[in-house]
């Protein structure tokens, strides 16, 4: 991005800079006078509905917030500030017992290893949660298989050269290995706070009335260097700067109870390479009882970008095709598949 102007900046100020330095400086008296918390944060031209803490965004697509953009300082303040109620703290170690929750971590290969690592170290520190995690690898050869810890169970599932890595098929054979009644399927390049896990298998219990949640509120894209000094070791806490704070991402990190998963189709396998599986799977979700808004930082980890990802065009075409059908006939084909036995 552009340095921004003198313009730019003033009409951030005037917009959204003062809304975020009152909610970072004087959190309670933006509290009263209906600007906070920090989970309400948006940008000008946005609107949110906000339950309770937890956010509702009222528009189609992701956004960036512009205060970050505009002042990346104020990106790395908001996040130190959000660490607050949500702290991502390396300190733990998992519960030895019956799983509460599965995490389910797609992946292809070993380019971004040490982002899964990171990612599964910081799994194994969550709090008060008995859990289990779950790679699927869909790759031609199983090239993490010696490098995961025991803890971890692993899944192979091969693709024949120039095959386009199958996100939505890993999904499925993680769902279909799960001993838990609680999945939550989690890129593998994306931080989430110390007690998230538990507090998701708390939102998802029995008598909570709740069947998914999707917990992202603010995800703080974090660069290069940041991210390369997390692996080898630093802590969030010196983080300095983030100029991409994403709002309304329809994936990276979505919990559902294994019933209803099943219930709706699981993910729809006709989805090769990147693109509107996710936006697709969640218009069926949404069929549910699915927690209102998002509630929660998560940190992206960054990496280089996937070789193809940029070709993105024919899962749009498919999108637009798969989306005219009716979601109560899409989840009724795809149950119907995975009654016949083709998705088993």
């Amino acid at each position: 991005m552009r340095s921004p102007s003198i313009k730019q900046k003033i009409g951030c100020w005037l917009n959204e800079r003062w809304r975020l330095e009152l909610v970072l400086r004087l959190p309670e008296l933006a509290r009263r006078l209906g600007i906070g918390p920090w989970q309400w944060l948006r940008n000008r031209n946005e609107s949110i509905e906000a339950v309770g803490d937890s956010v509702i965004c009222h528009w189609r697509d992701s956004s960036l917030l512009t205060v970050a953009r505009v002042f990346p300082k104020s990106g790395g303040r908001l996040l130190e500030h959000a660490m607050t109620d949500c702290p991502f703290s390396n300190s733990g170690s998992r519960i030895e017992a019956a799983p509460q929750i599965s995490v389910i971590i797609p992946i292809s290969g070993v380019d971004r290893w040490p982002q899964l690592k990171l990612v599964i170290a910081r799994l194994d520190a969550q709090a008060d949660v008995a859990l289990e995690v779950i790679v699927v690898e869909h790759d031609p050869d199983d090239e993490l298989r010696e490098r995961l810890p025991e803890s971890v169970r692993y899944f192979h599932v091969p693709r024949r050269l120039g095959e386009p890595f199958n996100k939505c098929l890993a999904m499925n054979h993680g769902a279909r290995s799960a001993q838990s009644p609680v999945l939550a399927f989690l890129d593998g390049d994306c931080l989430i706070p110390h007690g998230q896990l538990a507090d998701i298998v708390e939102k998802l219990g029995l008598d909570s009335g709740w069947q998914a949640v999707r917990p992202i509120r603010f995800l703080f894209l974090l660069g290069e260097t940041d991210t390369r000094n997390l692996i080898d070791g630093e802590e969030v806490e010196t983080v300095v700067e983030v100029s991409e704070i994403q709002q309304n991402n329809p994936g990276l990190f979505t919990c559902v109870t294994r019933d209803v998963y099943w219930e709706i189709g699981g993910h729809d396998e006709r989805f090769e390479g990147w693109g509107g599986e996710d936006n697709e799977f969640l218009e069926r979700l949404a069929t549910r009882s699915l927690y209102p808004g998002g509630y929660a930082p998560t940190i992206h980890l960054w990496h280089e970008p996937a070789p193809k990802k940029a070709s993105g065009d024919r899962n749009m075409d498919l999108y637009r095709e798969i989306m005219r059908v009716p979601v109560q006939k899409r989840i009724d084909d795809l149950c119907s598949l995975i009654a016949a036995g083709r998705r088993e």
